[in-house]
This record gives structure tokens, C-alpha cells and sequence, in this order.
């Protein structure tokens, strides 16, 4: 048996981040970046990542907060998702190496009150 540290390299989240089309793919030219949808990823998992973060901005208070003030700033839809959606991969690598189950964070003070679900 090997341990957590054997199991779960430096990097792998990246790479898992990479696998699901979490992270974008991006090109430069003459000074200006274009941001494109990674399609060098598996599909699926792609499809589950997104409606993974799409229900976790409707069912989790926090994240629903995280999502709220992501596109009160001006955020895309796609690219507010696709922050939570990191968020949450971020969130299940960790719970992975260190083998403990999620628990959601608190919302803010400063929220609106329709955002604290009861």
C-alpha cells in the first residue's frame, strides 16, 4: 500500500483540471489573447464539471454567493461557472488527499439575506 503522497504527485490537479476542460485554452497573437473552450479534454467529464458547478450555485449558499459576486463584477456566466467549477475541483483533490468529507463554508455577513438558505 502506498501512501497519500504516492498516490496523488504534485501537479495531478492540474492535469485533472486539464482532463476536465476546467481550464481554458488560450492563444496569442500580436498582443492580443484569445481565450477558447478546451477541447482537448474528455468530453463527459467536461458536461459533469459544468452541471456539477451549475447545481452547486443553486444548492450551496456559499458558492451560490461566490457565483452572485462573481457576476456582480461583470464575470460572464460561462467564466463565473467555470471559477466555481475550479473551486469545487480545488475543494475534491484536497478532500482526496487528505481523506475527509466536504462541509460547506458560511455565508458572509454581508449577504443578502435570500442567499442563506435555510
Amino acid at each position: 500500500m502506498t501512501s497519500r503522497e504516492d498516490a496523488f504527485p504534485s501537479g495531478w490537479s492540474t492535469c485533472v483540471t486539464k482532463q476536465t476542460g476546467a481550464r481554458p485554452s488560450g492563444r496569442r497573437t500580436r498582443g492580443t489573447v484569445v481565450v477558447q473552450m478546451r477541447r482537448a479534454c474528455i468530453h463527459r467529464l467536461r458536461n459533469a464539471l459544468y452541471h456539477w458547478s451549475r447545481v452547486a450555485t443553486q444548492r450551496d449558499p456559499y458558492l451560490r454567493h461566490r457565483y452572485v459576486q462573481l457576476r456582480a463584477r461583470g464575470t460572464r456566466d460561462a467564466t463565473a461557472l467555470r471559477i466555481v467549477a475550479d473551486g469545487l475541483l480545488r475543494t475534491a483533490c484536497a478532500m482526496l488527499k487528505t481523506a475527509t468529507m466536504y462541509q460547506s463554508r458560511a455565508v458572509p455577513a454581508e449577504a443578502s439575506p435570500s442567499l442563506r438558505m435555510a
